[in-house]
């Protein structure tokens, strides 16, 4: 999700709300996008929620951990980036819920929890915004 411009939910003169906006809690901030962007976040939807990888033995372990515990998985590889790197592979968590705070964050740690043993942790999560046509 952009900011500034017209997706700015924020457009205007008032910058105590920009500035308690972008100095709140991260999943806060996207919650409050999501709602500016018209999404009813009462509405249960599919989140995906991210964790990386150090080897894809270990996003593998990870990714049938997690669809154990109902969540549909998908070990990513990001070709971009080099061998080496620790943001090249990752695994997505997808579960339909509602998106409020409570959820995402008790789901972040449910992960955190859940992949622990791996050394790794929720790296954040995300939803599609849809456009809804006038």
């Amino acid at each position: 999700m952009r900011f500034g411009g017209s997706d700015d939910p924020f457009d205007g003169d008032d910058m105590s709300d920009r500035e308690q906006y972008f100095h709140a809690d991260d999943d806060a901030r996207v919650l409050a996008a999501l709602k500016a962007h018209g999404v009813d976040l009462s509405r249960p939807r599919d989140i995906t929620f991210f964790c990386f990888a150090p080897s894809r033995l270990v996003a593998v372990a990870i990714a049938q951990v997690l669809a154990e515990n109902a969540y549909a998985t998908q070990v990513l590889e990001d070709e971009e980036e080099a061998p080496s790197s620790p943001h090249r592979l990752s695994v997505a968590a997808t579960i339909m819920m509602a998106p409020t705070l409570e959820g995402v964050k008790d789901r972040s740690e449910e992960i955190c929890m859940l992949i622990e043993r791996f050394g790794v942790g929720c790296d954040g999560w995300e939803t599609a915004v849809e456009r809804v046509m006038h």
